[in-house]
């Protein structure tokens, strides 16, 4: 090892360099072979043999050769990365759903960046650094899109596609759960369990899933002859549907069911009823819609419309799979959930 002089006049040892970077032309040197047999080598390529094949990735791993990405996106101009924009929100069926689409992407040998639209701000807001990124596609989940952000992804020709929001002006396609005829199945189960006065409680006045939804319940009351008979805003949080609820019981008379436009509503609904001494189902049915986690806790075992979520994720997945094809962007894609029925309106 060379030595370098210290102070005082004595040697020491001089820091040893890294080891060199393993990379696909060491395998090519160490063997014998060109750059590009080990990368077809390395891709399973039928044009190498099977010997040079077991050869180049045996020594790939000893070495811990692993491709790189970046330099192979120069090359094909894909990533393999695809971004993901979300709001804040409180609502634990969004979380639920990141971890399908985790799951979703990794089978599909696909990668995930997300972005968080800050409190306060809206979409257009992040479009510019999402922009920085080499990315396949950019999926928006639960988000309004506005004018602005949809000129700025349309500009760059960037696969878009919208979960759980209603496409709207956007240049994207989009994919959501049915939620009107979700509404309409809660709203005709609960008629049949002989519920007359029914409310509503709904999510941000903004937001297109709490409209259809509520929409879907109307249209079931009037099928049967019936009208809403309250409802009270839940800004689709736990807190909120608990102050919902206890808005909807200082009236004179009081709803035989009521319908919150998301679980997570449901819940603070269920705990507001129990701290007024009412019991669910007997006195008040309860429903919710999304089908989280929670909803199915003994405490609570929610009646509730499951949203299709490994469904919905495919389909995202196979627009942006089939962009590469030349899909023209603009196709809404509605997927109808499954009604579960639980204890809160079992009488």
């Amino acid at each position: 090892m060379p030595k370098r002089r210290a102070r005082g006049g004595k040697t020491a040892d001089a820091p040893q360099r890294p080891a060199r970077y393993p990379t696909a032309m060491i395998i090519a040197e160490k063997l014998g072979v060109s750059k590009s047999t080990v990368s077809r080598a390395l891709k399973n390529d039928t044009s190498i043999s099977e010997t040079v094949r077991r050869k180049v990735q045996r020594l790939a791993d000893e070495i811990g050769y692993r491709p790189n990405a970046a330099a192979r996106g120069l090359i094909t101009r894909k990533s393999g990365i695809v971004g993901l924009i979300v709001g804040e929100s409180q609502n634990p069926f969004y979380s639920e759903q990141l971890d399908r689409l985790l799951i979703h992407l990794a089978e599909r040998n696909l990668q995930l960046m997300l972005f968080r639209v800050p409190d306060g701000g809206s979409v257009g807001d992040v479009i510019p650094v999402v922009l920085q990124y080499q990315l396949d596609a950019c999926i928006l989940a639960s988000v309004s899109v506005t004018t602005q952000a949809d000129r700025m992804l349309a500009a760059q020709e960037l696969p878009t596609v919208l979960l759980n929001r209603v496409p709207g002006r956007s240049h994207g396609s989009a994919v959501l759960c049915n939620n009107m005829d979700g509404g309409r199945l809660i709203g005709e189960h609960l008629l049949d369990c002989g519920a007359s006065r029914i409310a509503f409680i709904a999510g941000p006045e903004n937001a297109s899933t709490s409209i259809e939804r509520e929409e879907g319940l109307r249209l079931s009351l009037e099928a049967a002859g019936k009208t809403l008979f309250d409802k009270a805003p839940g800004d689709y949080s736990f807190d909120g549907g608990a102050a919902a609820m206890r808005a909807l019981l200082a009236n004179p008379q009081l709803p035989d069911a009521v319908f919150a436009a998301n679980d997570i509503m449901a819940l603070g609904a269920i705990d507001a009823m129990r701290s007024a001494g009412l019991h669910v189902p007997h006195d008040v049915l309860v429903a919710g819609f999304d089908d989280i986690t929670a909803a199915r806790w003994p405490g609570y075992d929610l009646t509730t419309v499951a949203q299709p979520v490994d469904a919905m994720l495919s389909r995202v997945l196979d627009i942006i799979k089939n962009a590469d094809a030349g899909f023209a962007n603009g196709e809404t894609i509605y997927l109808n959930g499954k009604l579960q029925i639980r204890g809160s309106t079992r009488v």
